[in-house]
């Protein structure tokens, strides 16, 4: 089976000593993606890079959560900008899958931050989170989980957040199946 090549609108990231985001593309004819070094980040200097996430809605938009705050690609990872987010350390970052014009992220013990315009500007949006270090986040049809360093919230919206249990578990990883929304898979 013969795949035509196409590049992927996902930045990898490759080794936690230094920020190096590479660029895949899909569908050589050996069935191997096609990896190339991407841009280095503006002002991340030795920081590392903890997640990354691409626009469902916007060819080519891309989020990095790093040791500087978020930077913001608007080429799959070509050029990276450095967004108005400097909340030092941001874990998670990611799109809300009822609305991908909001994204989310998640930092190291200043809660979450939500954008409306890809990334320019960023409002608090931690009302009611009990722990402010948010590790990660998981998106579904009836909400945004995030996994902090004293359980589950959940919320609605990303706006308002209440306690969703596993209070005595620092939460490293969450997922919302897509096939049954409501179920949330944990991982601490």
């Amino acid at each position: 089976m013969h795949m035509r090549p196409r590049r992927l609108t996902a930045a990898i990231l490759l080794g936690a000593a230094t920020a190096t985001i590479v660029v895949g593309w899909a569908g050589s004819a050996n069935g191997r993606a096609a990896w190339s070094p991407g841009s280095a980040l503006p002002g991340l200097g030795p920081g590392r890079v903890w997640s990354v996430a691409t626009s469902p809605k916007t060819a080519g938009l891309v989020l990095a959560g790093t040791d500087a705050g978020v930077f913001v690609s608007v080429n799959s990872g070509a050029t990276w900008t450095a967004s108005t987010l400097k909340a030092g350390r941001v874990w998670t970052v990611g799109f809300d899958s009822r609305d991908p014009t909001r994204l989310f992220a998640g930092t190291d013990g200043k809660g979450v931050y939500l954008s409306t315009d890809d990334g320019a500007t960023w409002t608090d949006v931690s009302a009611g989170l009990q722990e402010l270090t948010v590790r990660t986040l998981a998106f579904g049809l009836d909400g945004i989980a995030a996994g902090t360093n004293r359980g589950v919230a959940l919320s609605p919206d990303g706006t308002a957040w209440h306690d969703g249990g596993l209070d005595q578990y620092s939460i490293s990883a969450l997922a919302v199946a897509a096939n049954t929304p409501s179920l949330l898979l944990v991982a601490s």
